[in-house]
């Protein structure tokens, strides 16, 4: 996620290969970019972005992720 204006945006970090540079983008589910960010001195500034609470690491896998925690009983036979 992205801190910007206020707002965490959820999203992730590609490399533009035509800018040679990082850049965080938000997709819509259709393909679209919704927001999106270059990040010229990542690589140099990524721990300040960590510190500052900016970018916040994590892994999003779709349905999976909400179906992780969703489940109240489990019934496993040894």
């Amino acid at each position: 996620m992205f801190l910007y204006d206020g707002t965490y945006k959820k999203g992730m970090m590609e490399w533009d290969l035509d800018n040679s540079t990082w850049r965080f983008s938000q997709i819509h589910c259709k393909g679209t970019e919704l927001f999106g960010l270059s990040l010229p001195e990542f690589c140099q500034t990524f721990q300040k972005y960590i510190d500052d609470g900016t970018i916040v690491c994590g892994w999003y896998g779709g349905m999976n992720f909400h179906l992780a925690g969703s489940t109240r009983h489990v019934s496993a036979v040894p």
